[in-house]
């Protein structure tokens, strides 16, 4: 594809698909032609130590950033994506701290960078001005010692609009209460959100059978490239399965397995299904946004995007 030439006015975009979907390799077609570089959006590449779990892709390098200093990004195919190997998983990380450094990178980046994701909240975060409350780990201990249905009762009387059973695992109920305790508001109102100036969503939604091959085939290739010993590895450097089961869907799937709670065809199946479910998720939540324009092919998503850019 010849190089294009792009107008002064340089437009925002954002990238949103299922997991598995294609869409780091369409960013990277894009910004090829487009002279920009990738911002991920995924709670799980923010870790250094995950590699093969958080489907990294390309070399690790570092990079001095203006106004920023060193930072460090991943090469794919000569494009430049920021956002990932963010920090240990020893360190205390969470989607307010993601959208700091994001802002950091978006207040400096020119042209500006396609965000490219991933993970739902993450995208949102970077993707809209709303308040996210910092943690009060004083207040994290006391919601920690409750039970789940301690939890559940406080939910409901301080926020009457929200089911404390849309929150799958109790970190996630414990955060929500935290946030609405601390702000001293509903969630719909803490979450009612502005979109950045110009800044233009768009989708990639495959066929339901060929996302979930594409998920398998990944799956497939994780377990080749070395998933299991790389969740083994960390255990042995002295990783606690407490702070490892907190590192994403396929780690906790590996630690069961390495606890002998799961054979090796019992994993495999349900890295797969889990996976599928986590998709399906993923699209329920995107979903509810009217502003993404939905493709159902990477070749239509990256020339509708090429057009957009170009404008």
């Amino acid at each position: 594809m010849a190089k294009t030439l792009l107008n002064s006015e340089k437009q925002p975009a954002v990238i949103v698909a299922p997991t598995s979907s294609g869409k780091t390799s369409v960013a990277v077609e894009i910004c090829k032609v487009s002279q920009r570089v990738i911002l991920s959006a995924d709670s799980r590449q923010v870790y250094q130590e995950l590699v093969v779990a958080a489907g990294k892709e390309g070399a690790l390098k570092k990079v001095n950033v203006a106004g920023l200093g060193e930072r460090a990004v991943r090469e794919i195919e000569g494009v430049y994506q920021f956002g990932v190997d963010l920090v240990s998983l020893r360190e205390r990380f969470t989607v307010f701290d993601y959208k700091i450094e994001a802002e950091r990178l978006l207040s400096v980046l020119q042209p500006p960078p396609l965000i490219v994701g991933g993970t739902p909240l993450y995208v949102d975060a970077v993707a809209y001005d709303f308040a996210l409350p910092k943690e009060d780990l004083e207040l994290r201990k006391k919601l920690e010692a409750s039970t789940n249905e301690e939890l559940a009762a406080l939910l409901r009387e301080k926020d009457p609009y929200v089911s404390p059973e849309i929150f799958k695992t109790r970190r996630r109920l414990i955060r929500a209460l935290e946030t609405v305790l601390i702000c001293g508001r509903p969630l719909r109102e803490i979450r009612r959100r502005r979109r950045r100036s110009r800044l233009k969503f768009f989708g990639l939604l495959l066929p339901r059978d060929e996302l979930y091959r594409r998920i398998d085939q990944r799956v497939d290739q994780a377990i080749a490239c070395g998933l299991i010993e790389e969740v083994a590895d960390l255990k042995r450097k002295g990783y606690t399965d407490e702070l490892l089961m907190q590192c994403g869907l396929w780690v906790r799937l590996v630690l069961l397995y390495l606890r002998g709670e799961l054979d090796f065809d019992g994993l495999r199946e349900q890295l797969k299904f889990k996976t599928h479910e986590y998709a399906r998720r993923q699209l329920s939540w995107w979903r509810r946004n009217p502003e993404i324009l939905w493709l159902k092919e990477s070749s239509a998503l990256r020339d509708k995007l090429l057009d957009y850019l170009q404008q």
